[in-house]
């Protein structure tokens, strides 16, 4: 064998070597680097599962003591807004004149405001046709007050509403009247009024008369 055949095969059996070599390394080196990056993700794995574990944040604690006072005394303040409130009752004075004078007067007294009230409506200044209603002192002064009014309206009582009250002086009776009625000129209704009288009735030769109306006086001014 001559010496060029022979450093022939020495060349090829060197580049041979490193050929061997490298591809033996070049399998082993992603082995070493897989490692690594295999480690990375474990790790990176276990981050993320740190991270994905739901955080248990503490309860917070509701003091709603002071809100529940609050509440309560608010519906303790509206209990008492809503409780019925304990009132005087007002002395029923109808029941009161019945026990002391009977039932018979307390109704006659009640004509008699009734009669008298008709008779001022209708402007009557016979005094005749006040007489068994109403006392001297009364019909005198309310056919007076007829005669100074001067006009030609009329007056059309529509209702009367009338009940005991409270008498102003001891074995008296007086009763408070609504009255309702049409102020008329001719057969035209100039106005409809509503007014309330306070009427006293004193007992005379076993009679109860009409004394006093309170308020006459404001009406002929106005009519």
């Amino acid at each position: 064998m001559n010496k060029t055949k022979i450093i022939s095969i020495v060349a090829m059996a060197i580049v041979l070597f490193f050929v061997i070599f490298s591809l033996i390394k070049g399998k082993e080196q992603p082995k070493v680097q897989e490692q690594p990056q295999k480690q990375e993700e474990a790790v990176q794995s276990e981050d993320d599962s740190v991270d994905e574990k739901p955080v248990k944040i503490p309860d917070k604690k509701v003091t709603p003591t002071v809100e529940k006072d609050e509440t309560k005394k608010d519906n303790t303040a509206k209990d008492e807004m809503e409780a019925p409130v304990d009132q005087p009752t007002e002395p029923d004075f109808e029941a009161e004149f019945v026990k002391k004078y009977g039932k018979e007067q307390v109704d006659q007294a009640r004509i008699t405001v009734t009669k008298t009230m008709a008779i001022w409506m209708l402007d009557e200044t016979n005094e005749a046709e006040w007489q068994p209603y109403a006392t001297e002192h009364f019909y005198k002064k309310a056919i007076k007050d007829i005669q100074l009014s001067q006009d030609d309206k009329k007056r059309d009582i529509s209702n009367l509403e009338i009940f005991a009250t409270e008498p102003k002086n001891e074995n008296e009776m007086r009763f408070v009247i609504f009255a309702d009625w049409q102020l008329l000129d001719g057969v035209k209704t100039v106005s409809t009024q509503r007014k309330m009288y306070y009427a006293d009735l004193v007992k005379l030769n076993e009679k109860w008369l009409v004394n006093e109306i309170e308020g006459l006086d404001r009406v002929f001014s106005d009519k």
